[in-house]
C-alpha cells in the first residue's frame, strides 16, 4: 500500500476521484458529488477575520454579519471552494446582503494574509485562527453560529479494503464527537 498527500481544491478532488487519480478527498460540503460517496466527519464555526486596526475589532465582542454588509471581503473563488463559498453566501444572504468580494485567495493562509494587509475582512473556519498573525484579529459571529462541515469523499466502486477500513475508523471517530 502507498500513501501520499496532495493539496487540491474541492472541485479538483472530485474530478481526480472520478478520473481514478486519487482514492480519498477532504471537502467542504455541500458539493455536487457526481456519484461519489461522502461522510461528514467534522463541523466547526465560522469566525470573522478582521485587520487589527478595524473598528469592529476595537469595539470587541461578537460581530453581527449585517455589520459586514459594506465591507470588502476576501474569500475563496467559488470554483475552488464551492462548499465554503455556498456557506458564506447563504449566511450573508440570511443577514440581508451579498458579500462584496474585493479579493480572492486560493488558500486560507493567502486569504488571512490579505486580511492582515488590510485588504478586507473574511469569514474563516475556527481552525484557521491557529494562523496567528499580529495584524489579524478573529471574532465570533453574533447570533446563531454559522457552521462549516468537512467531509470525506470517495468512489465506493473503487474502495479497496484499506480505504474501507480508513473510512470506518473516520466514521467511528466522527460519531464519538
Amino acid at each position: 500500500m502507498h500513501f501520499s498527500a496532495r493539496e487540491m481544491e474541492s472541485n479538483d478532488q472530485i474530478r481526480a476521484l472520478q478520473d481514478d487519480i486519487i482514492d480519498l478527498g477532504f471537502t467542504r460540503p455541500p458539493l455536487p458529488l457526481g456519484g461519489l460517496s461522502s461522510l461528514d466527519i467534522h463541523e466547526e464555526e465560522l469566525l470573522v477575520a478582521l485587520p487589527h486596526d478595524h473598528p469592529l475589532h476595537h469595539r470587541g465582542g461578537p460581530v453581527a454579519l449585517a455589520e459586514l454588509a459594506q465591507e470588502p471581503f476576501v474569500l475563496f473563488p467559488p470554483e475552488h471552494g464551492s462548499g465554503f463559498w455556498y456557506t458564506v453566501a447563504r449566511a450573508c444572504g440570511d443577514a440581508g446582503f451579498s458579500p462584496r468580494v474585493a479579493y480572492e485567495g486560493e488558500h486560507i493562509h493567502t486569504m488571512i494574509g490579505m486580511v492582515a494587509a488590510g485588504l478586507g475582512v473574511s469569514l474563516v473556519p475556527a481552525s484557521a485562527s491557529q494562523l496567528q498573525l499580529a495584524q489579524v484579529r478573529y471574532a465570533p459571529l453574533a447570533g446563531p453560529p454559522v457552521r462549516l462541515g468537512l467531509s470525506l469523499i470517495w468512489d465506493e466502486n473503487r474502495a479497496v479494503p484499506a480505504l474501507k477500513n480508513l473510512i470506518a475508523v473516520a466514521a467511528s471517530a466522527a460519531h464519538e464527537n
